[in-house]
């Protein structure tokens, strides 16, 4: 048996393709030395050339844009256009309809009243444009006969002001949020100490607190925003906590001992 397949295997190499698979062969043979000359033929242009038309597809694309905007310009001009036309013979109609109409029938006629308050409507609208375009035009005006007060150079120190101010209030942000992220997790793990309040001097619920300010580009204006976060910070700084307890006596208090009650002393006589 293997000696008859090896004889089968022999057979089969030895017998001739047929015709149409060694047409397909020859094609693709073809075809492939065809892609091989196109690939040498585009090695060998210089890349400049692409580079140059890569410029003037853009600039073709630059003009397809300006004429499709045209377009739409046009388009929508001849929307008006169509829509003016269609009641400038709307009021051509009913300007005939009043002259047909005899006079003792014009009470009945109320196209041209509405007419008239459309036009009437329409110049006010356009007077309110023209208004707003004038009040724009001299406020243009007014800052280019007006100089600045400031020079580019205050300009630009003044920003840099502005950032160190916002730099350093961050800086605080971070503090404040990381002490009171320290104090959340003592109190959830109920390992903080709250010291004894002391009785403050003054109004009741009022705190001193020293005022942080950050740099500021304007000398005689407070951080508002820097003196609200030590504010906060020092709230947090002086946790007060008060309740009652089982006796009635205030948890704030300080215990304080007595003495004892006068009485005759054992083994003393």
């Amino acid at each position: 048996m293997p000696i008859l397949f090896a004889m089968c295997d022999k057979t089969v190499k030895e017998e001739s393709l047929p015709p149409q698979l060694v047409e397909t062969v020859e094609a693709f043979k073809k075809y492939v030395t065809e892609q091989k000359e196109v690939r040498e033929e585009i090695s060998r242009i210089p890349s400049h050339a692409i580079a140059k038309v890569q410029e003037e597809t853009a600039a073709l694309r630059q003009l397809l844009c300006t004429v499709e905007n045209g377009i739409q310009r046009n388009a929508g001009a001849v929307e008006r256009l169509k829509r003016e036309t269609a009641e400038d013979l709307k009021n051509a109609e009913i300007a005939h309809h009043t002259k047909e109409t005899p006079t003792s029938l014009q009470y009945e006629n109320t196209a041209p009243n509405l007419y008239f308050q459309k036009l009437v409507e329409n110049y006010n609208q356009q007077m309110r444009l023209y208004k707003g375009q004038i009040e724009e035009l001299e406020q243009h005006f007014a800052s280019l006969a007006s100089s600045s007060k400031f020079s580019p150079q205050e300009l630009t120190a003044t920003v840099k002001k502005l950032h160190a101010s916002f730099v350093s209030l961050a800086a605080q942000l971070q503090n404040i949020h990381a002490e009171v992220q320290r104090r959340k997790d003592a109190l959830s793990s109920g390992k903080m100490t709250v010291p004894p309040s002391k009785p403050q001097s003054g109004t009741v619920g009022s705190v001193t607190t020293a005022v942080t300010l950050g740099p500021t580009p304007f000398s005689s204006t407070r951080s508002d925003a820097a003196l609200a976060m030590a504010t906060a910070l020092a709230r947090v700084g002086q946790p007060t906590l008060t309740g009652t307890d089982s006796f009635g006596s205030s948890a704030n208090q300080t215990f304080q001992l007595q003495k004892p009650p006068p009485g005759n002393k054992r083994g003393k006589k």
